[in-house]
């Protein structure tokens, strides 16, 4: 050593060596003595040392099972400057994998919440965290430096945690790809196997007190070593033949896969072809990036299931809404073709015979006879509708050309459109046809003009717009009138829902009818204040 007089306090620093048995003599004086009755040759010096100022003889003696002797270089400054630099180096190994094992410990706990199907996926992936995370801190020199009394303990966490490791491993990765490789599979269950073997062969060298330490030592790192490379070679095949089949989630985690079967397989190919001792650290990245691509898969998994859950929601919301509309409509249906029969020939008899009265009686009981015969046509307005709703089978279906039967109507509706002070605004190009029947599709487009006539105002413009996609024919009627809420747009079509003071509903429940008998399908958009659109689909009829 130089003179050391220019510092206030020397020290001596050794970042890495290898031995169990370290003894320093200052000449022939011990100045420090460390020994290990646990296998575990990655070691550390750190030593204070006196100031002195001239030229002094430090001799280290070091005793190791497989190897002695420094692996870096002696550095010689102030103790504490040395000392923050002997902890802060293998710091973060020790809060990298205490954090992935305490993150892995509560994933575990909360294994208990799944069903069976996910459990093994969920359990595997904890082992893998916790194991890895075991392996971090145990892989680190530190623990053995500070807590001496449990370097055992810590070294058979750390073997059993290789054990359990690549098995939970590769059970995840078969998971992923359910199952999907058979060769995969067997060899899964081969290193599980292996793994039991060589936890078995762990116990057996405690039990004998290190007597089997070469035969533990030959399946524990000599087998062991290559069998974990042939697994990650394995896994990166498996991972870019994923990858191909375009999955994102697949893709993402073959990434993930991937980088740490790559740092993990340079980590044993250097390990293997070094001459010198290599000290593995390349996997520690690729456990970071694997973490990182689950932590992104696990966020597309929930916002997907999130997604999932809301569509369902809707989905099975629609199916109520549907099954209770239809429900509905069983029970008027039913009722309305019992009724009606019943009900229309004692009103028709009845309007003949008001009819005669009001022939003979004077001016002001005719006014009398006049407003009864009304509401007796009223009503058999209405009985009509109900008998259309209980029975809207076509009675023929011919192939009609849309734009013809629009023009028929519109000169039916202009007129009721101009007294409300609107206009109708019509573009239907020619040669859309469907199937149905006229008097019928007459019948059903008139009561949505209706209503969007009597929804709109002064200026008011009902837009009629027809086109066509590769399987249907789709027809707009849209008006700017006052619009609806959102819970009187889901109630259009049940039996007595009406936005009108006076209305019974009738006339939607029939046009719904109407056009569901001549296999199409409507649907309503509105916005308060702005109008409403009525979106109706029919299948095409493809001219040769």
């Amino acid at each position: 050593m130089p003179s050391t007089d220019n510092w206030q306090r020397p020290g001596i620093l050794i970042e890495r060596l290898y031995g169990l048995d370290i003894s320093v003599f200052e000449g022939s004086r011990l100045i420090f003595e460390s020994n290990r009755d646990f296998i575990y040759e990655r070691n550390k010096l750190l030593l204070p040392v006196d100031p002195l100022p001239v030229k002094t003889d430090y001799y280290v003696r070091i005793k190791g099972k497989e190897r002695a002797g420094f692996s870096s270089d002696i550095q010689v400054g102030e103790f504490e400057r040395l000392s923050d630099q002997y902890v802060r180096k293998g710091l973060p190994d020790l809060l990298l994998g205490t954090s992935i094992a305490f993150l892995a410990l509560i994933m575990l706990i909360c294994s208990g919440y799944l069903n069976r199907r996910q459990r093994r996926s969920w359990i595997s992936l904890c082992l893998i965290a916790l194991t890895t995370g075991t392996l971090i801190v145990a892989y680190s020199p530190l623990p053995y430096i500070y807590f001496e009394d449990y370097g055992n303990v810590l070294l058979i966490f750390f073997d059993i945690s290789m054990f359990v490791l690549f098995p939970a491993l590769s059970t995840y990765i078969d998971d992923v790809f359910e199952g999907r490789f058979v060769y995969f599979k067997k060899f899964r269950r081969f290193q599980t196997a292996y793994s039991a073997f060589c936890l078995a062969a762990l116990c057996l060298y405690k039990a004998t007190d290190g007597k089997y330490y070469a035969l533990y030592d030959f399946f524990s790192n000599t087998i062991l070593g290559p069998l974990i490379l042939i697994q990650l070679i394995f896994i990166i095949v498996l991972a870019v033949r994923n990858a191909i089949n375009g999955n994102k989630n697949a893709a993402i985690l073959s990434v993930g896969i991937f980088l740490l079967a790559l740092s993990g397989a340079a980590d044993l190919t250097i390990y293997y072809l070094s001459e010198t001792r290599y000290v593995l650290f390349l996997w520690k990245f690729g456990i970071i990036i694997m973490i990182v691509t689950l932590v992104v898969i696990l966020a597309r998994r929930i916002s997907a299931d999130y997604a999932m859950l809301v569509t369902y929601s809707k989905e099975l919301e629609l199916y109520n809404h549907n099954l209770q509309r239809t429900e509905k409509m069983k029970i008027i249906s039913d009722l309305a073709a019992s009724v009606a029969h019943e009900v229309r020939n004692p009103l028709q008899v009845t309007r003949g015979f008001l009819q005669l009265l009001s022939e003979k009686s004077d001016l002001e009981n005719k006014n009398y006879f006049g407003m009864a015969i009304n509401e007796l046509d009223r009503a058999s307005t209405i009985i009509t509708d109900f008998l259309t709703f209980a029975k809207p089978e076509m009675e023929t279906l011919v192939m009609l050309d849309l734009s013809e039967e629009i023009k028929k109507i519109e000169g039916i509706m202009s007129p009721l459109a101009a007294l409300h002070g609107g206009i109708l605004v019509i573009d239907i190009p020619e040669n859309l046809h469907i199937y149905g029947n006229s008097s019928k599709l007459k019948q059903a487009f008139i009561n949505i003009i209706k209503n969007s006539i009597e929804a709109i105002g002064k200026d008011g413009v009902i837009g009629i717009y027809a086109y066509s996609t590769e399987r249907d024919v789709i027809l707009r009627i849209s008006d700017n009138g006052e619009g609806m809420e959102e819970e009187k747009l889901a109630s259009l079509g049940e039996p007595f829902f009406s936005t009108k003071s006076k209305g019974t509903g009738l006339g939607l429940m029939v046009t719904f009818r109407i056009i569901e008998a001549m296999k199409g399908s409507i649907e309503f958009r509105s916005t308060k204040g702005k109008g409403t659109e009525a979106i109706i689909r029919f299948p095409l009829i493809k001219q040769s």
